[in-house]
């Protein structure tokens, strides 16, 4: 197994310890139990076991492995089902960087005061007549990625603000009910912790439809009931505007600057990872994850041992 060293600041190792009940023991056992299980599994043929990669899905659901390993097969499954966003995933796709410079989805620099980190998706960003959602997913996948490889983002979590600004019905009527539904259960198997949901600057035609989503989407984050502010002004009011660009009426850089780090930060998640196995899923007849029979039934073996490290 690959050496692991916690390398986070104490107020993330403290919020580890509190959220997560994470400590250098449980880590260790966690991520030893995991590589074990993985390296046994009929159905994965190729999958990182590296400790970030792991840790993200083990930091999602606090280190219940029981749900974890629920958790990455379905990660897999969606990736295999939806390989079309996920394969020769890279900022080099001139499609995917395009979608990027438009700033449809970056993330802020600066975490909050409660650690955690913002996600700005802006869904009217983009010019409908040119839009092409496999570009968008790809270029979402492509920020999904780079930022579950931050650290500080695993234990301390995400807000993210969806932006209406500038959605016309152009842009609503381009996305079917089954790629919606695909593009919401992508949220759903990545191990994202995501703490909160921002809805800002909706535009009246689209009231109607979050109706018709609400018992989804507010199931699917735990909420209960959306959190819709009228504009920016508003939004500041319960935000801290400290990790916000100066654009926006923050106290960071502007948008443009923040897009280029942006950049930057994918480039070099990529050349981190270009050496890490791909991640093979295979198993066209399967109806249930792997040992979920075994486990319901109080299961013994490789199963029965992740039990002693439940804590939920």
């Amino acid at each position: 197994m690959e050496e692991y060293e916690f390398k986070l600041s104490d107020e993330y190792r403290n919020m580890a310890l509190r959220d997560l009940r994470e400590d250098d023991l449980i880590r260790k056992q966690s991520l030893e139990q995991m590589i074990e299980w993985i390296q046994k599994h009929p159905y994965i043929k190729s999958c990182r076991t590296d400790p970030k990669f792991l840790l993200a899905f083990l930091r999602k659901k606090k280190f219940n492995t029981m749900e974890v390993r629920t958790l990455l097969e379905d990660f897999l499954r969606f990736r295999e089902s939806n390989y079309r966003w996920f394969r020769m995933l890279t900022i080099k796709d001139k499609a995917v960087e395009d979608m990027i410079d438009t700033g449809y989805n970056i993330f802020f620099p600066k975490k909050d005061k409660n650690g955690r980190r913002y996600v700005w998706h802006r869904t009217g960003s983009v010019n409908p007549d040119t839009y092409n959602v496999d570009v968008s997913m790809r270029a979402m996948s492509l920020m999904f990625q780079t930022i579950l490889h931050d650290e500080e983002s695993q234990v301390g979590g995400i807000t993210a603000i969806i932006d209406h600004a500038g959605l016309t019905w152009n842009h609503a009527k381009l996305l079917t009910i089954f790629e919606l539904r695909e593009i919401l259960g992508s949220y759903k198997v990545m191990p994202l912790r995501i703490k909160d949901v921002l809805i800002v600057n909706m535009p009246p035609f689209l009231h109607k439809v979050a109706e018709i989503l609400d018992p989804f989407i507010c199931n699917m984050f735990n909420m209960e009931k959306r959190k819709i502010y009228r504009d920016w002004e508003e939004l500041r009011k319960v935000i801290d505007v400290d990790v916000l660009p100066a654009d926006l009426g923050g106290n960071e850089r502007p948008t443009a600057e923040i897009l280029k780090d942006f950049k930057e930060k994918i480039v070099a998640y990529e050349n981190e990872t270009k050496d890490y196995p791909q991640l093979i899923y295979d198993s066209p007849n399967e109806t249930k994850n792997w040992d979920t029979q075994k486990t319901e039934n109080g299961g013994g073996g490789l199963a029965g041992s992740f039990r002693k490290l439940e804590i939920d």
